[in-house]
Parts: C-alpha cells; sequence; structure tokens
C-alpha cells in the first residue's frame, strides 16, 4: 500500500501562483489545465493514470520481507507522510487456514495541517511473495486468475468487495482517488542470481542499488518491487503528482528498506 503525496501542500507552494492565467470563457481558449500541462511540458492527458515502478535487491529472506510489508498496521512507524494506519477487515491465509492476513485497511496521510484518510483493500499471498492494495471508486485488482484462486477470490466477491461501504469516519466523496493500485513483489534469489539481477536492473526502468561487496557470502537475497498505479480525482492533483511521482516511490522504497534493516538486521544480531 502507499503512502499518498500530500499533494495539496505541494500546489499551494508550486501551482497556480507559479502558472500562467487564462480565460475559459469562449470557444477559443484553453483550460487552466490544458495551460498547467503546457507550461510542465506534459505530453499526455493531465487527468490519465500513471503507473510508477521501482526495485531493490536486499540481504534479508523474501518470507521475512513480506511479512514486513504485509504488517500494514505499522505503516505510519515509517512510510513518508504516512500518520496512521490501521487494518480493518483480516481473511484468512490462503491453504493456511491458522493465519490471517490484511484484507481491508485504512491509511491516514498527511503533510503539515493538511490530512487526508482513504481506505484499501488489500490482498496478501504469501505463497507468491505478493501484497496489493487497491483504493478509489473504479481501482480494481490487478490479481491473475490463478492468483485470485490462491485466496479464494472469486469474481462476484470481488465485485462486493467493491461496493463495501468507506470508514463511516470519512466519506468516499472525501477520497482523493478515482483508483490506487499498490503492489509489492518480493522474489527469492540465490546468492549467485543477487549479483546478476542487480545489473540487469540498470536495463531497465526500475530503479536500484548495487550490491554491498559481502554479496558473495550473504546466502540469503531478495528482490523487492514496487509498482503504483494512481489517478486522482482532481485533474491538478494528479498533473502535480506525475511531477514528483517518481521521487515519492524511490522515497518509499528505501523508508521500506530502513525498516527491513532495521527490523531484520535486529533479529539476526539476537540470534
Amino acid at each position: 500500500m502507499a503512502a499518498a503525496t500530500p499533494i495539496r501542500a505541494w500546489c499551494r507552494c508550486r501551482g497556480p501562483a507559479t502558472w500562467p492565467r487564462c480565460s475559459t470563457q469562449g470557444h477559443g481558449s484553453r483550460s487552466f489545465f490544458q495551460l498547467a500541462a503546457a507550461a510542465l511540458g506534459q505530453t499526455h492527458t493531465a487527468h490519465a493514470a500513471h503507473t510508477l515502478t521501482t526495485a531493490r535487491t536486499l540481504p534479508f529472506a523474501a518470507g521475512d520481507l513480506f511479512r514486513l510489508i504485509a504488517d500494514v498496521d505499522a505503516y505510519a512507524a515509517f512510510l513518508p507522510h504516512c500518520t496512521q494506519s490501521r487494518v480493518t477487515r483480516w481473511r484468512s491465509g490462503g491453504e493456511d487456514a491458522t493465519t490471517s492476513w490484511p484484507a481491508r485497511a485504512d491509511l491516514t496521510v498527511g503533510w503539515g495541517p493538511l490530512a487526508q484518510t482513504y481506505s484499501s483493500h488489500v490482498y496478501c499471498l504469501p505463497g507468491r511473495g505478493i501484497v496489493e492494495a487497491v483504493s478509489g471508486s473504479r481501482g480494481r485488482p490487478t490479481l491473475t486468475q490463478d492468483e485470485r484462486a490462491e485466496i479464494g477470490l472469486q469474481e462476484r466477491q470481488e465485485a462486493d468487495e467493491a461496493k463495501v461501504a468507506p470508514n463511516p469516519a470519512h466519506s468516499s466523496q472525501d477520497d482523493p482517488f478515482e483508483s490506487l493500485v499498490t503492489r509489492w513483489t518480493v522474489v527469492p534469489l540465490a546468492s549467485a542470481e543477487s549479483q546478476s539481477q542487480s545489473q540487469s536492473q540498470s536495463q531497465s526502468q526500475l530503479q536500484s542499488q548495487p550490491l554491498p561487496p559481502a554479496a558473495a557470502a550473504v546466502s540469503s537475497w531478495s528482490r523487492v518491487e514496487l509498482r503504483i498505479r494512481f489517478q486522482f480525482r482532481n485533474p491538478l492533483y494528479q498533473l502535480a503528482a506525475a511531477q514528483v511521482g517518481d521521487e515519492m516511490a524511490t522515497k518509499m522504497i528505501a523508508a521500506f528498506e530502513d525498516r527491513a534493516r532495521a527490523v531484520l538486521d535486529s533479529r539476526q544480531t539476537k540470534l
């Protein structure tokens, strides 16, 4: 699950005051958003969905990293601008009926005096290392048919979940997203594969960091991938988010890496 960028604050400090004014009257005039998009060098529609991808290769077991990602209640402790995080519904872990994973959660994000709360459906697949969170009235899971079957998610159930009323503490009209799909994937790597995987990342659109010199001495490595696809209700927020989205995705996965090192390194030290 992603913590939303505090777009309102960004817009106030970098938005309309610095963009050209325009009239919306007359058939020949262009709208404010069209001029804003042109001023920022946008070649796509301001309200189009935007996708961000980033990845890290980390010296930890995939199962341990998956459990950290699925610990949604702890997000407020490390994700940038996430001030509150709470799981409101749980789902049994597929074949493992003794374990429950988050199924629905509320996140509050803020910047200074501004705060926004939104709800997400959460889908955890421990056997595949996937945690996917879906928000917004048009948000839909990107799970494959096999992934849906693994957690017993049927099409009718998915449709029913989409109709579930949000937390009464906040209105669905206040949800900033038309859609938000955040997908974490943890892939276990052999030691020899980890170096090759790190080098191949530089040839893709994913952002990564080089492996430390001690990579050969570490037996348990994993690749953590983060994919965020978002569309704000407000076109201006969408335009602003497109400018800072890559930076926020990088900050999110960096914060997760810091969390993993703080929690998992301390466990290894105690052992």
